[in-house]
This record gives structure tokens, sequence and C-alpha cells, in this order.
């Protein structure tokens, strides 16, 4: 329809939806048509903000690829402009993704503190949305320093603003991390119900990026429960999740898988 009446700013909005929504669903390649068709519209509109929101984008199909580089130039880039048009709500989104994509690197003073300006940021706007996605980050990094205890009141809050919201990708996005932090403090039980819930949800969102993440999380849970046959198998859904959505060794589905890979090559628990 945009196309028809020629309205570019719909076009670029609708090119954006339909890119993050392929992201989501692992089409890659249909993703990155339609996001790179944004930025050449918004750059056609010469409107700056709106080209900042298409680089956003394109930045997080590039982080979900393991293109951690050239994802992070983009999120500095957009940073620096949600910054100059005092738009606070790109500003927390941006902070949250360099936050994250820190954590990966593992620059923890760096992304402890983006995510803790993010989340200012969210609060201090009112939303509750970008608040809970901050939060889940947050947890990723108290796990990532065996603060395990703050780690899970983290993920537990993420999952009760996404609950209320309705939002079933980010509620199963939060379950999957806070069962790991259930099963290393030997919590299985509490553990195997978040991923079950976690993964029903996630099903519905059809997001099999985050899936793929949920199953390295079931599958650290079974090694740690013992149950290694268990273990393999999630192991084994999350490989073939990645090999389907071309995700990167170094994307965050392919460093838990590494993670994974390494547990299960040590020694095994008898």
């Amino acid at each position: 329809m945009a196309l028809e009446v020629g309205d570019d700013r719909l076009e670029c909005r609708a090119h954006n939806g339909l890119g993050t929504l392929s992201v989501a669903q692992g089409r890659m390649e249909i993703a990155l048509e339609h996001l790179e068709g944004a930025l050449v519209v918004a750059r056609k509109l010469g409107d700056r903000r709106v080209e900042g929101h298409a680089l956003a984008n394109l930045g997080v199909l590039y982080f979900e690829q393991g293109r951690i580089s050239e994802a992070r130039a983009l999120y500095e880039a957009v940073l620096a402009i949600a910054r100059e048009f005092g738009d606070h709500f790109l500003e927390a989104n941006m902070l949250c993704n360099l936050g994250s994509l820190h954590q990966i690197e593992g620059k923890i003073p760096e992304s402890r503190s983006e995510l803790e300006e993010a989340l200012g940021l969210a609060r201090e706007m009112g939303n509750p949305s970008i608040e809970c996605i901050v939060l889940c980050n947050l947890g990723i990094v108290f796990d990532s320093l065996g603060l395990l205890d703050q780690a899970r009141s983290q993920f537990e809050l993420a999952v009760k603003i996404a609950h209320e919201l309705r939002q079933q990708r980010s509620e199963g996005q939060a379950l999957g991390y806070l069962a790991l932090a259930h099963a290393k403090q030997g919590r299985f039980d509490d553990a195997r119900r978040c991923l079950e819930k976690g993964e029903v949800l996630l099903r519905a969102a059809s997001d099999r990026f985050s899936l793929g993440i949920l199953k390295c999380s079931g599958a650290e849970t079974e090694h740690l429960a013992g149950a290694l046959e268990s273990a393999d198998a999630a192991l084994v859904e999350a490989q073939s999740l990645a090999k389907e959505i071309n995700a990167g060794t170094i994307s965050e589905l392919g460093v838990a898988i590494a993670r994974v890979v390494g547990m299960r090559n040590q020694v095994r628990p008898k």
C-alpha cells in the first residue's frame, strides 16, 4: 500500500517491521533485504532520526549473526544520533544493545555501566518494555559475575513485567535465563518448569533464535542435574536451530552452544 501511494515513511516502517519480524523467525536473508530497504528509504527522506531507527534494526541483525564489530559500529552511530536529537527511547535501546554486546565480548564493567544507564532511562520514561529487556541483560551480567541471587531477582522481575505486558517473546526469553539461574543453585524442578513454559511462549512467538538459547539453558540445566542424555538432546536441538537460522559462532546463540559443548567435554558428573 505504501508503494502504491508513494508514502516513503510508511514504506520505511513496513520494511523495518518485516525485517525485525524476520530476524526473530531466523529468516536472515529476508530480514537483511527489508532492513537494507528501510535504510535506503530513510536516507531518501533525509530524516536522521528515521535513519537511526533503521540502522539500529540492522545492527540487531548483525549482532545475531555474530558480526560483532559491524553491530558495534552501528550501535555507536545510532547512540550518537539518539543523543543529538534527545531521543531517550532510542538511546535506552542502544545502551541496552551495547551492554549486551559488551557482555558477549567479556567487557563486564562496560556492559554493567551501559545497562544500568539504560535501566535508569527506561524507568525515567516509564517504559516497562525496555525495562524488561534491560533487566534480563543485567541478570546475565550478574550471572557471569557469579552473583546468582542478584541475577535471579533481575530475571524474576523481567518475567513479571513481560507477563503483565503480555509480551510472550520477552517472557519466554527471561524464563530461559531464569531457569539456568535456578539450576545453578540446585533448583532443578523450578528450572524445568521455567524451561517448559518458556519453550511454549517462544514457539508461539516463532522466535527460533531465542528458542535456541533456551535449549542451551536446558542443556546446561540437565548437565548440572546429571541427566546427560537429556543434556545432549537439548544441545542437538540448539545446534540444529543455530544452523537453520545461520547464527554466527560469536553470536549470543553461538557462544551459548560453545559453553555447553565445553561443559560436555569436561569430566562428566557421576
